[in-house]
């Protein structure tokens, strides 16, 4: 990128280093604000989760969490950025993807989380976490 064409860019880059990456958060309030809006025009009652993976800046955590967005995660460190950062409750964080640890599902069972499992075979070896029963539905948990 060619910072001399951004408004204060050789002064950024003079200050933070390169490669810099900039994000405008009332633009992304804004767009956050529009693709919400979009889906609960039809589903009025759907949580939407922002995923950490997309990017785990914590001005964007924390701006995002501030619109209500739900926070998906797949590790034990996303999990905690979405609890110590963007101050989540458990309730609204969305644990999906392939490296679930026993650890992650016995903390997401603990504070409510939704857990999407990726098949029967991580049902069966995570079996146990928290107290869960995950071959029940709903899954019974003892906490």
């Amino acid at each position: 990128m060619d910072w001399g064409r951004v408004s204060g860019g050789r002064d950024l880059v003079a200050e933070h280093g390169s490669p810099l990456w900039l994000v405008n958060l009332d633009i992304l309030r804004d767009r956050w604000r529009t693709c919400a809006a979009a889906w609960r025009s039809s589903w009025p009652v759907v949580q939407i989760a922002y995923s950490y993976k997309a990017n785990r800046q914590p001005a964007i955590l924390r701006a995002l969490a501030a619109e209500g967005a739900g926070h998906e995660v797949d590790s034990e460190i996303e999990y905690e950025l979405a609890r110590s950062i963007a101050h989540a409750d458990g309730a609204t964080i969305v644990v999906q993807g392939p490296g679930k640890s026993k650890r992650l599902l016995e903390r997401a069972a603990a504070d409510g989380a939704l857990v999407v499992a990726d098949g029967v075979q991580e049902l069966a070896a995570s079996d146990g976490a928290a107290g869960c029963d995950w071959r029940r539905w709903p899954c019974t948990c003892s906490r």
